[in-house]
Order: structure tokens, then C-alpha cells, then sequence
């Protein structure tokens, strides 16, 4: 079975998950940018890494462009962001705003933490991340503003035990504590 990982990354946390996906599966993970049409169209079982910034997936255009290809195929999607993965109300959201309605079915999709580290970031998204943990702060009393990292490879379980088990249908199962399947 020939998989293809591809995955885009701003400040590397979905590069380093796809990275490990691509361990375990023994197969390279490919940069968007560096990939090849013929990659896709020979691929049995497709792996998509994205961030989520400010609600939207960094591959949502690429996405909707490919969304013939992916009709197609099982198309397992990690999604890596701030949002936890047991807030489905929100997931829902990231969801519906980002994979179009007629392939948004044919996803299997995995909630992954992140990491926020302030002296990589943009002066805008430290700008953004210092606005949100203020208002994180007086909600909860939790802080952001000296970052966070979140991502560990135990958080792939549950997309790595489902794509040894073989790419069946979706699912909308939650697996806590596991990465999250939405």
C-alpha cells in the first residue's frame, strides 16, 4: 500500500508530527510545496498535517483544489492547534469552515496540541498570542504568554493504531486521551 503524508507548517510543531507519521509508516512526509501531482495520483491512502491559525487550516485551499483526488482515496487528516480536542463544539467549526461539505465525510480527522514558542513567532502572532492569553488569563487565570509545548509522538495513538488497523470508513468516535478523532 503506497501512503502519502503531506502537511504544511508555520513554526514546525505539524512538520515534526508528520515527520514521526512518516516513521512509523516508513514512508517520507512530504512538504505541500514539494509535492508532486504524480505523488498523489499513485498514493493508496492520503495523510494530510495542518495547523490551524486564527480558525482556518493552513491546507484548506489545498484541500478544496484537490478535492477530486481525495474523493477517491482514504484521507486520514491531523489537525494541530490551540483548540482542545474534546471541545467539539469548536472542532466542529474548524471543521465545517475548512473541508468542503461534499468530501467533509470522507475525512477521518485527528485533534493534535501544539506548541506555541514566543521567540519564533511573528511580531504579529506574538501580538495575537499576548491579546488571547490576557483574555485566557482573566477568564481562567492561566497564562500563554510564556509558551507552551504540547507535542509529544504519544499524542499520534489513535491515528497511528487506526492506520495500521487499514483505512475503513470514517468514524466520529472519540478516543480520549489519545488524540482525538472527530
Amino acid at each position: 500500500m503506497a501512503d502519502l503524508i503531506v502537511y504544511q507548517s508555520k513554526y514546525g510543531a505539524t512538520a515534526e508530527y508528520a515527520q514521526w507519521v512518516g516513521e512509523a509508516l516508513r514512508t517520507d512526509a512530504v512538504p505541500v510545496g514539494s509535492l508532486k501531482p504524480m505523488q498523489l495520483v499513485h498514493a493508496d491512502r492520503i495523510i494530510i498535517g495542518t495547523p490551524v491559525y486564527l480558525g482556518k487550516m493552513l491546507m484548506r485551499h489545498w484541500i478544496a483544489q484537490h478535492q477530486g483526488y481525495l474523493r477517491n482515496k482514504p484521507v486520514y487528516l491531523f489537525v494541530v492547534c490551540g483548540t482542545p480536542a474534546g471541545d467539539s463544539e469548536k472542532t466542529g467549526k474548524i471543521v465545517k469552515d475548512n473541508i468542503p461539505a461534499p468530501i467533509r465525510d470522507k475525512f477521518r480527522i485527528y485533534f493534535l496540541p501544539g506548541r506555541v514558542m514566543m521567540d519564533k513567532l511573528s511580531w504579529m502572532d506574538r501580538f495575537l498570542i499576548r491579546l488571547a492569553a490576557r483574555a485566557k488569563k482573566k477568564a481562567s487565570g492561566e497564562t500563554l504568554a510564556t509558551g507552551v509545548n504540547y507535542v509529544k509522538k504519544e499524542n499520534l495513538a489513535a491515528l497511528l493504531g487506526t492506520l495500521d488497523r487499514s483505512p475503513v470508513g470514517p468514524s466520529r468516535r472519540s478516543e480520549a486521551g489519545k488524540g482525538f478523532l472527530l
